[in-house]
């Protein structure tokens, strides 16, 4: 048995064996492949990605009509992409290709020509494709090379990239060091990629391009219900197996531009299974009588891509013309299941409003044609006399939240109009067990996806509870009788106010106590105090009872907001410079805040009795309400707080909402939809906070065991008390002291220590974590934890000392993490004298002027090294060395990728590997030494500009790039550079000239040709037509794609 305990042999060896059982070839590239046309995979070069030679072959064999000129006419298609053109355009491009084959030219008998498409993938018969997965795959640009540790091809399409780490290193790792940077260095790797997935073989993740790592998914089951595994393992079953990965590929990503720009998705593990379910069930209509059961995936889960899926995997699979009626019962949630299909490429802008009837006439005469798509409200079924439609296409009913819609008169209307129709029920609570009416109108179960499954999948984040009406304000709500909870919460006045208000007047006493003055702005000023003190966390939405409590809250809280932000600019004037309270009074003042209220008739009159104008918020929710839910959407925009009492509740995600505060009694399903506002996952959100205000513990409670959880399944804590948050923090806080303990580092040396000391101590335990590399990422690891989700407690939650040492932890971790600094041009040894803290002898301007010249002679490096040995903090002061070293280097390849550059950060990439494991003084010394003579040679090069006679470094890439491989006399050595110079000018002048110029075609080629032309009429004659045009297109790519 092989002990190597390697990523080979513990990863990448297993993969491959796991895929050759599913059916696949398996090819070991780095020592094995002949580069050229005849040779292993046919690549004529590492920068080729796309396997020639078996995708001729496939377009050969699964198109037998195709002849030579139509395949190269394919080919050629299939590997063109615009200049400039972003990664996830041309990843979308060729996605259609891939999907819906690629047009190429064929001649008519009449003598013409015409289009058609060359299938590039038989998804039906799995078979007729090839398989190949390559290990060690090298892969060039022409300022990179790369080796990925496996990537799977589909008819020489590159549709799956692998990356792999050792079990003993965090998946994390693959996406941060080496996934992330093939994007960059390698992106040509990724233009036709389907899904990646990362893994250290213990756990593994998958995503797509463009997702940040929180949306990198595990694949946990093969089937519903089955044991749960994370391991590699159980994704390349659920993934790789030839028809899983075809079906994915085919029926499951989809590009969103719901939100603006496009975001590409994969489905995730629930969505796929329960999806499966609903299409097979569909396939089985008949024997259902229609009822193909009731597809129960929590809030937050993605119900809407769901319903996306199966119609796509219907209309692609099955074909036909069926007609989809997507019925809602509220305009919130048709307008943005619409919006979802739209965006999503289901239906175009005007086919969408086409698809939505105005009226129940409208409707009816939509359901007697033959559209694919229809949203309506089932409140538009309102023809009882209407007779039944009979039409020869199927029809699919597909409700969102079934046991809501199915019920009452429309329903039955719905029934009658359309007795042949299947319908499939979507919902995100499940069903009562006495509720046999939904049943009988769509079956039963056929997916069950439940609250707890979806926070352990990270679908959903986990929720924390806490009462600050009767635990902090102390306030004296009225007590919550199932009467009154029933009444100021009643779902049949949903849109109703003026009913339900008026309604509210039998529980007079009750409501004058919830909507108090006194009460109201006790609860504001908690509210200013609480979101304030967790700013920059997430938008915060305030439930409150009615539109009434609604503005009166926002009135106060605007008055209570002035205030504090007075209080804090007060503090910072006697505190002098405080760059973080700074921050925070800029965050307060930059904060919009709304009411989002519906309206009804004569309010005008009714708001005047509270003394309220509600004319300006009416003008603007009527003028303004979707520039509204775009700002709030967009995590970025300064509208972070809404002021609701029943809009907005259901069917509208905010993914940053972090922060629910909840003055409004609710109770069952209407506050599991409330609750889930908060539960979407998003870039820097580990969780969302309900802030109780009137008292729903109890109603809470009932509504998460009756709604949250599969039959059989325990409820547990999903809705966690605050406290729980802090526990899990001190947790993290043992663990991470724990790791410094094992070093021989304790906090207390710290908490002992005084002034200037304190510094020295914390350097002490980070010199010591900076010897052993696995111990320091477990620590970084911990401490980010540690930070992120303190930032979720309030400010006296931690005594005294555990805040100390919460401090110590994190000021420990900053001094492990490279320095951030604002882009300048002093050159890196500077930058190492700087971190060395010493003077050196060299011309005074040499530091602050981007022209000065350093004058290495006068360097004293045997001083340096003399220096390095007499440190304390070795290993602490080369970690910082070394990431200004690699900062530099990246931000030199970024202007300039030439040879030299190339090699430069070669000899870092070598210099770091060979000293990667726990390091004694010996090591140290030599490390930094070999790391000095490489900050030698940079520097030499960051200085070659002013030798060469450049103004600046842009000059000289455009430079270096012309005389690449070239050989030249003086002459034309000087007639290079200041043709360098000119075109450097020239591009500058055409990018104030042609505003966004890399957004259009028109503008792109505006921009290309100028540069062509002075080119060519600038460069020496003895420049071939050949090697100008080379040069022309690596100089326009050179302007296209530098920072």
């Amino acid at each position: 048995m092989d002990m190597d305990a390697s990523e080979r042999n513990l990863v990448q060896l297993p993969a491959a064996e796991v895929l050759e059982e599913l059916g696949w070839k398996t090819y070991y590239a780095y020592s094995h492949e002949v580069i050229g046309r005849e040779g292993s995979l046919g690549r004529a070069s590492t920068e080729e990605v796309l396997l020639v030679r078996y995708f001729r072959e496939a377009l050969k064999r699964l198109n037998p009509w195709m002849h030579g000129k139509q395949v190269e006419e394919a080919l050629s298609a299939m590997l063109a992409h615009a200049a400039g053109e972003g990664v996830l355009a041309i990843n979308e491009k060729k996605y259609d290709y891939i999907l819906n084959g690629i047009p190429v030219t064929v001649d008519l008998p009449s003598g013409g020509t015409a289009m058609k498409k060359a299938r590039l993938i038989d998804f039906r018969q799995v078979e007729r494709n090839s398989f190949l997965a390559v290990m060690e795959l090298r892969i060039g640009s022409e300022s990179y090379n790369r080796r990925a540790d496996m990537v799977g091809f589909v008819n020489g399409i590159p549709l799956v990239f692998f990356e792999f780490k050792r079990p003993d290193v965090d998946v994390e790792n693959a996406y941060m060091d080496n996934y992330t940077d093939y994007q960059h260095t390698v992106p040509q790797l990724f233009y036709y990629n389907v899904f990646s997935i990362l893994s250290n073989g213990s756990d593994a993740r998958v995503g797509t391009l463009g997702s940040s790592y929180r949306f990198f998914a595990q694949w946990k089951h093969l089937k519903e219900h089955d044991e749960s595994h994370v391991e590699l393992k159980r994704m390349l079953k659920g993934l790789c197996t030839k028809e899983n990965l075809l079906d994915i590929l085919e029926n499951f990503i989809l590009f969103d531009r719901s939100h603006g720009t496009a975001v590409k998705i994969l489905a995730h593990n629930h969505q796929y299974l329960g999806v499966n379910e609903a299409f097979e069930a569909y396939k089985e209509r008949k024997l259902k009588h229609g009822r193909l059961g009731v597809f129960w995936h929590t809030q937050g889960s993605g119900k809407s891509y769901s319903m996306v899926f199966l119609t796509k995997k219907i209309l692609r699979v099955l074909g036909g013309s069926p007609t989809f009626v997507m019925l809602t019962d509220r305009d919130e949630l048709n307008d943005q299941l619409a919006g979802t299909f739209e965006g999503c490429g289901m239906l175009t802008k005007q086919e969408k409003k086409q698809s939505m009837p105005t009226s129940g006439d409208e409707l009816i005469s939509l359901l007697k044609g033959n559209r694919t798509f229809i949203f309506t409200l089932i409140q538009k079924f309102n023809h009882p006399e209407a007779l039944p439609i009979h039409t020869d296409h199927e029809i699919l009913v597909i409700s969102d939240e079934a046991h809501r819609s199915q019920y009452g008169i429309f329903a039955e209307n719905m029934l009658r109009l359309l007795p042949e129709a299947s319908r499939i029920g979507f919902t995100g609570t499940p069903i009562f067990k006495f509720d046999n009416l939904t049943e009988r109108t769509f079956g039963g179960y056929l997916s069950i996806y439940d609250f707890r499954s979806a926070i352990e999948d990270h679908a959903t984040v986990p929720l924390y509870y806490e009462n600050r009406g009767e635990e902090i304000l102390h306030l004296h709500n009225p007590e919550m009788t199932k009467e009154l909870v029933d009444t100021l919460d009643d779902s049949s006045l949903e849109n109703d106010e003026a009913g339900k208000e008026k309604l509210q007047q039998h529980f007079k006493k009750q409501v004058h106590i919830l909507m108090a003055r006194p009460r109201l702005e006790r609860i504001a000023r908690d509210f200013v105090n609480h979101y304030s003190s967790h700013w920059g966390t997430g938008k915060a939405m305030f439930v409150a009872l009615n539109r009434v409590s609604a503005v009166m809250m926002y009135e106060l809280v605007q008055s209570f907001w002035q205030e504090k932000i007075s209080e804090l600019e007060k503090k910072l004037s006697l505190v002098g410079v405080d760059e973080a309270l700074s921050r925070k009074i800029d965050w307060m003042k930059e904060t919009d805040m709304h009411v989002i209220i519906s309206s009804s008739q004569n309010e005008e009159a009714y708001f005047q009795k509270w003394g309220i104008q509600i004319l300006p918020y009416r003008k603007l929710l009527t003028q303004h309400l979707d520039d509204l839910k775009k700002d709030y959407k967009d995590r970025n925009h300064p509208f972070r707080v809404a002021f609701v009492c029943d809009m907005w509740l259901t069917g509208f995600d905010v993914k940053s909402l972090t922060y629910l505060y909840m003055d409004k009694p609710m109770k069952a399903h209407n506050l599991m939809q409330a609750i889930a506002r908060a539960n979407r996952v998003d870039d820097g959100k580990d969780n969302g906070v309900i802030i109780d205000y009137v008292g729903i513990l109890r109603p809470l409670l009932k509504a998460l065991n009756d709604y949250a959880f599969r039959e059989g399944s325990s409820g547990g804590d999903v809705v966690l008390d605050m406290g729980r948050l802090k526990e899990k923090v001190l947790s993290l806080m043992a663990e991470a002291e724990h790791i410094l303990g094992t070093l021989g580092f304790s906090l207390g040396s710290v908490l002992e220590a005084e002034n200037l000391d304190v510094l020295e101590r914390m350097k002490d335990g980070a010199d010591l974590l900076c010897v052993d590399e696995k111990k320091k990422k477990d620590f970084l690891f911990l401490t980010r934890n540690i930070f992120r989700l303190s930032r979720y407690l309030e400010e006296n939650t931690l005594n005294r000392e555990e805040k100390q040492k919460k401090g110590i932890l994190i000021s420990i971790a900053r001094l492990l993490l490279p320095k951030k600094r604002e882009k300048d041009y002093t050159p890196i040894l500077v930058k190492v004298h700087e971190i060395m803290n010493r003077n050196i002898q060299m011309d005074g301007a040499a530091q602050n002027e981007p022209n000065a010249v350093i004058d290495l002679s006068r360097i004293d490096f045997d001083k340096l090294d003399a220096e390095f040995v007499k440190r304390k903090h070795k290993a602490l002061v080369l970690e910082t060395i070394k990431a200004a070293v690699k900062k530099e280097l990246l931000h030199m390849l970024e202007i300039n990728s030439n040879d030299l550059r190339r090699e430069l950060y070669a000899r870092y990439e070598e210099i770091i590997t060979g000293y990667n494991e726990q390091k004694n003084e010996a090591v140290l010394q030599q490390e930094f030494e070999e790391i000095l003579h490489l900050a030698e040679s940079m520097t030499e090069e960051q200085q070659r500009y002013v030798r060469e006679g450049f103004d600046n470094e842009e000059q000289l890439a455009v430079f270096d790039l012309l005389v690449s491989g070239k050989k030249l006399n003086a002459k034309e050595i000087a007639q290079v550079k200041q043709c360098a110079k000119d075109m450097v000018k020239l591009v500058k002048d055409k990018e104030k000239e042609l505003d966004h110029w890399k957004e259009k075609e028109q503008t792109r080629a505006n921009m290309k040709y100028a540069i062509r032309n002075m080119l060519f009429s600038e460069i020496p004659e003895s420049y071939g037509m050949s090697e100008a045009n080379d040069c022309w297109q690596k100089l326009y790519d050179h302007v296209c794609f530098r920072p």
